[in-house]
């Protein structure tokens, strides 16, 4: 489900669903404490940007969060 920022309220107006194709998890991941919860995702097709669908901005190398 992309566009979904708070789960819990049932009334967002921009959401959209798409089926995962692919899936590549960071190797550090930990499911105790969640560090490195980063992931490379593939869909199946294509989604339209905009204000409440946007790619996560990394830091460029050297730089820290």
């Amino acid at each position: 489900m992309l566009g979904e920022h708070d789960r819990e309220n049932k009334t967002e107006t921009v959401t959209v669903e798409r089926k995962l194709a692919r899936a590549k998890v960071y190797g550090n991941f930990s499911i105790l404490t969640f560090n490195n919860d980063i992931a490379v995702l593939e869909l199946e097709s294509p989604v339209e940007l905009g204000s409440a669908i946007r790619p996560a901005c990394l830091p460029s190398d050297g730089e820290s969060s």
